[in-house]
């Protein structure tokens, strides 16, 4: 506890100090059959003042075949597949309430029966009230989704899990001087999980000084405390963990920049011990088409707060949590690419991920996870359009002595028959080989659906911002 308290007194000590100077693995699973969704980014910040709002509904219905359903070595078993799904988004801008909802989900019924019917997809969503002035705001965000329960075995049904993660407090913020900025925020957020003994809570106060050094730059100074407690505290131990920083952000013509620095500490496993905390987000528009982003960093996370921030890739799907074999605290280095090249017809779409997970308290789990995904897509004609894709995924296993290979590859055509109804053909073919244990497989995947999309032009809100960072 004296490694807290020192760190305290120097964020305390850097708040005094801005106030006289000057102002967040993930495996892509693709469990979705309509059209691919494009990578999930961030939402810009609106001007204060400014209303707008985006709706965006779809239906989707059709028939899937598969030749290997249950995705194992031998005695394969082909299946089709009868599909409805909804897709939907509301983005919303407004002096009282702001909102970013996302969802994407299928109910899926094998008509052979070699599983029982099925609702499986994501969402994500994220409001703000505003109270008195936009002093006080009441935050409340839920994230639901699926997990993989076996780390070496394939995502089928019986291999995944559902997850929910949802989170809700005030946020107070006080502007003592015209460009000084004090904000004093709670939260508690509650996670379940469908089989794992994970459940439990999380209390978080946080408070951050923000300096505006111009109309585009600013510098904070901030700490966070969080209290994990779960409901199975013999298997899972609660623990606290902290965080004290300083952060950096600018905006360009084309360039955005955050950048974090401090230190992060735990007493998972009976004792703090501290570690640097580092973070950079950068977005940068090369051209007006073509846009890069970067993400990377170390800091202590667990699995509860990773499956809030997951993110698809460049290949569309949705993303499904790596298998969550423990709620204790580890320490995640990752870093991660963007590219995106939009063109009168053609968009390009490269992503690339690469981390590793170290636990202090078991390194059991260890494990180093890196993925590449590719995106194309073709407008053909006024009506018609097309895509291929490709994902290579590996996760290894340290201590196990285990790696998982998983490559992807398929494309797509799109009928655009009227303005609200499209039809799609997709295929895909998915390989998984593996070192340890035996879970190699492979897989030929069609289908053919119809949606139709009353409320909006088919381009999906992006997801929301994690509220416990």
């Amino acid at each position: 506890m004296a490694t807290t308290f020192r760190s305290l007194s120097v964020a305390l000590g850097a708040c005094a100090w801005l106030s006289s100077a000057v102002h967040a693995q993930t495996v892509v699973g693709d469990l979705t059959t309509g059209a691919a969704i494009p990578e999930n980014e961030p939402l810009a910040p609106a001007p204060p003042g400014t209303r707008s709002q985006t709706l965006n509904l779809g239906v989707t219905v059709g028939l899937g075949e598969t030749d290997n359903v249950a995705q194992t070595p031998t005695d394969r078993r082909s299946q089709t597949m009868a599909i409805a799904g909804i897709d939907f988004g509301w983005t919303r801008t407004g002096p009282v309430l702001d909102a970013n909802v996302v969802g994407n989900f299928d109910y899926i019924d094998y008509v052979e029966h070699a599983y029982s019917s099925q609702l499986l997809g994501r969402f994500d969503g994220l409001t703000s009230l505003s109270m008195f002035s936009d002093h006080l705001k009441w935050n409340l965000q839920d994230d639901f989704g699926e997990g993989q329960l076996d780390p070496y075995a394939a995502t089928v049904p019986t291999n995944l899990e559902h997850i929910n993660v949802v989170t809700t407090g005030p946020d107070l913020t006080l502007r003592p001087l015209s460009d000084t900025i004090v904000q004093a925020g709670a939260r508690y957020a509650r996670t379940t999980y469908e089989t794992s003994p994970l459940d439990g809570y999380r209390l978080i106060e946080n408070v951050l000084l923000e300096r505006l050094l111009s109309s585009n730059s600013n510098v904070a100074v901030g700490a966070d405390i969080q209290q994990l407690r779960f409901d199975n505290d013999i298997v899972n131990p609660d623990y606290d963990r902290s965080r004290f920083y300083f952060r950096y952000d600018i905006t360009g013509a084309r360039t955005r920049i955050t950048a974090t620095v401090g230190e992060t500490q735990s007493n998972d496993g009976g004792y703090w011990y501290s570690t640097p905390l580092v973070q950079l987000d950068l977005s940068h528009q090369l051209s007006q088409r073509t846009i890069l982003t970067l993400t990377g960093g170390r800091e202590l996370t667990d699995a509860s707060d990773t499956f809030s921030d997951l993110r698809n890739g460049a290949a569309g799907g949705v993303a499904v949590a790596p298998s969550a074999e423990t709620s204790s605290d580890y320490l995640r280095n990752y870093a991660r690419g963007g590219l995106r090249l939009i063109g009168e017809r053609t968009t390009i779409a490269v992503t690339a991920d690469w981390e590793r997970d170290t636990y202090a308290v078991d390194n059991f789990f260890d494990v180093t996870r890196g993925s590449l995904e590719l995106r194309l897509d073709r407008q053909l004609s006024g009506l018609l359009s097309a895509g291929v894709f490709g994902t290579l995924m590996q996760s290894r296993y340290i201590n196990q002595d285990a790696e998982v290979n998983t490559r992807i590859i398929g494309a797509n055509v799109t009928w655009q028959a009227s303005r609200t109804l499209s039809v799609q053909g997709r295929y895909y073919h998915d390989f998984q080989s593996a070192s340890g244990p035996d879970v190699g497989f492979s897989s030929n995947n069609l289908f053919v659906t119809v949606t139709y999309r009353p409320i909006g032009p088919g381009q999906q809100p992006s997801q929301p911002q994690n509220l416990q960072q």
